[in-house]
């Protein structure tokens, strides 16, 4: 590994920690207002308008993320199909299934994630027309910072049909964050305050 990309590394653990100390001191009114905004905001655009098949992460209460259920129950409402992400710690393995949010029943896992349970889920390995990503932090080219697994790196690998867009609090938005080689930008990043879109509109 070369000194450019040790120093990357040390940049973006760095960052993410702060940033991650940050978020976590969130009150849940004012996560729930940023929310609130991202999803009024985002249900609006004419990617998720005509999308059928939505990805989306399901927020993590520990790590304060955006919270998705109001996208998610819209999506269903609209009749679109809701895929969620199940991600196996030890291999780094992601899978997906659809999900009814009314009716799919959900657990945390060991590490506090939430998802569904897989016997009474339909599994969905195929391509999506639009994905909602969980951010640690991003810029404003759509460069995103992750939690330093990689697993939305190699998911993304394969979904270049798909629109992405990233959602967080704006404070964790900045003017430029730290990229490797492999890091793969977003097409937007949503905040509660600010929308960048990387290229042609979304």
């Amino acid at each position: 590994m070369s000194t450019k990309t040790d120093n990357i590394l040390i940049k973006k653990k760095q960052l993410r920690k702060q940033l991650l100390s940050q978020r976590r001191k969130l009150s849940e009114s004012a996560l729930r207002h940023i929310s609130n905004r991202v999803t009024a905001k985002l249900i609006e655009l004419d990617a998720f308008v005509d999308a059928q098949v939505i990805h989306s992460y399901i927020p993590i209460k520990k790590n304060r993320e955006v919270y998705t259920w109001g996208i998610i129950n819209k999506a269903h409402e609209m009749g679109k199909k809701v895929v969620v992400p199940v991600m196996d710690m030890h291999s780094n393995h992601m899978d997906h299934y659809e999900i009814n949010p009314r009716e799919t029943p959900l657990e945390e896992n060991k590490f506090g994630i939430p998802q569904p349970d897989v016997d009474k889920a339909i599994e969905n390995n195929g391509h999506f027309d639009l994905i909602i990503v969980p951010m640690v932090g991003g810029d404003h080219f759509c460069n995103r910072l992750g939690y330093g697994r990689g697993y939305y790196d190699r998911f993304l690998d394969n979904q270049s049909q798909a629109v992405t867009v990233g959602v967080m609090p704006d404070f964790a938005l900045l003017s430029r964050i730290p990229v490797e080689e492999h890091d793969i930008p977003l097409h937007g990043i949503l905040t509660e305050k600010t929308f960048c879109v990387r290229g042609a509109g979304i």
